[in-house]
């Protein structure tokens, strides 16, 4: 492949999400509404100033409440990829049934609002079981981007759960093994799914993790730790591959008082300034120019169609 490839994915969990996997429920003053109010209005304009067509992960609860902005993200060339029915923190431990549901009829809201096939899958927190692929398999979908190449997966459970003051179980994924998978995309095993295979059916796209010091590359890192971390990240990463994904939560452009819930302060970031916050999107969308902008599903259609293997 000539040119790099820069993919932006966001998760857009809305703000009740974030409440219930902290085992909360909304104040009065919890505006619940602000993640599709005013966070993704601001993302779709700073895309089209950097000319980015990016993938947006989409609970299927929250696309029934909000079709218009569904279409018009879709409309302006972005894929709209499945986040399940309804975002349970602990997706990875339902039952098949349970599972299959989940996905399934979030692929029917998603594509009855957009009229497109639904291709792409992201498990809310990483983490999926050995059934997911299977489902997804069946389901017809062409990719998964649910498997966080890290080896710091106990590390990063362990800040999260300090972080979160005891209040959220880990995430991405319980088994160990998924640290080992490979950090570019590959086709994996349905059932150890870390693990690479001769199927060629499902490709896992995994978010971009930095070579050697397994640190994840994506908008909360920037909002925890800054530039600096930021542009040594992207220095290596730059050294290594062909394809970077960079993944980003919709919750990172809306403003604290348009939230109104101290509780969620938890989050990287949450209390900047709108300002600061706009800035940083600015500083790291400038870092990727010369990158050439693409969805997940034409990621996939690169390996499906062309074979070609990024480096």
């Amino acid at each position: 492949m000539k040119k790099k490839i820069i993919n932006i994915s966001i998760d857009i969990d809305n703000i009740h999400h974030y409440l219930k996997a902290r085992n909360y429920e909304p104040t009065e003053h919890t505006k619940l509404g602000s993640i599709y109010n005013y966070a993704l209005p601001r993302m779709l304009d700073l895309f089209e100033k950097y000319n980015i067509k990016a993938t947006f992960f989409t609970v299927g609860e929250d696309a029934l409440k909000y079709p218009d902005v569904i279409k018009l993200m879709h409309h302006n060339g972005h894929e709209i990829a499945n986040h399940t029915l309804n975002h349970h923190q602990h997706f990875g431990e339902l039952q098949y049934s349970d599972m299959e549901y989940e996905i399934l009829e979030c692929n029917k809201i998603l594509e009855d609002i957009t009229g497109d096939k639904v291709i792409g899958f992201r498990a809310p927190g990483w983490n999926i079981n050995n059934n997911t692929l299977s489902i997804l398999k069946e389901g017809g979908f062409k990719y998964d981007s649910s498997v966080f190449p890290s080896k710091l997966i106990p590390i990063l459970n362990l800040f999260n759960y300090v972080t979160n003051k005891g209040r959220m179980k880990s995430n991405l994924g319980k088994n160990m093994k998924i640290g080992f998978a490979s950090k570019k995309p590959y086709y994996p095993h349905l059932e150890n799914f870390w693990k690479k295979s001769n199927q060629n059916e499902i490709l896992e796209i995994p978010p971009t993790v930095v070579p050697f010091l397994n640190l994840p590359f994506l908008g909360t890192s920037l909002y925890k730790f800054g530039k600096p971390l930021f542009k040594v990240s992207k220095t290596i990463i730059d050294l290594y591959y062909d394809l970077i994904l960079y993944e980003l939560h919709a919750i990172e452009l809306v403003g604290f008082e348009e939230v109104n819930d101290n509780r969620l302060s938890v989050k990287p970031g949450f209390k900047f300034s709108l300002k600061k916050k706009i800035d940083l999107y600015n500083y790291f969308l400038d870092s990727f120019k010369g990158l050439e902008s693409k969805t997940l599903k034409e990621v996939s259609e690169i390996y499906y169609e062309n074979s070609v293997i990024l480096k």
